[in-house]
């Protein structure tokens, strides 16, 4: 039986998510209903009634699991939640990351153009991680997770947002 995992961030990125996972494979696209993207200095999604947010569905193995495992930082940084999803006509449940307790926050520059890159290559329209970034700077927190793979990036701002979007297209 075959496992989906549902991205909605960095993983989205193909090239990334093969370096990490060689034997994942591409599934579709779909929306994740009542679901929303936002950033706490990393990619999270939340529940929000009425929303939605874009996904890659990859299928992955065991040892792929236990790749994305380490890279989310299960448990500490990320939990596991398994979300029920019509994939084919047909009920199916896909694994993701949801964050644990951290405030909302921008991400840094280069994470955010490797979510955008992922956007590109699922064909995914920008609106829904502008307004991610946008809800993520209006409601930053200070509390934010600060990655340690981008220790010298600089955090997306107001004055320097739309370079960085125009960058991606």
């Amino acid at each position: 039986m075959a496992k989906f995992y549902a991205s909605y961030g960095s993983n989205l990125n193909i090239d990334q998510m093969l370096t990490r996972c060689p034997r994942a494979k591409s599934v579709t696209k779909i929306f994740l209903n009542n679901w929303k993207l936002v950033f706490r200095g990393v990619a999270d999604i939340i529940r929000s009634p009425g929303s939605k947010v874009p996904i890659g569905i990859y299928e992955i193995s065991d040892e792929c699991e236990k790749a994305l495992d380490q890279y989310e930082k299960f448990p500490i940084l990320y939990r596991k939640e398994n979300i029920p999803i019509k994939l084919n006509g047909s009920q199916k449940s896909v694994l993701t990351y949801v964050m644990n307790n951290y405030g909302y926050g921008p991400p840094v520059e280069e994470y955010f153009k490797i979510i955008g890159k992922g956007y590109l290559d699922w064909k995914i329209n920008f609106n829904t991680l502008i307004n991610a970034l946008n809800f993520s700077i209006e409601n930053d927190s200070g509390k934010s997770f600060q990655s340690h793979y981008w220790p010298k990036s600089k955090l997306v701002k107001l004055k320097n947002k739309e370079k960085i979007i125009k960058s991606l297209m």
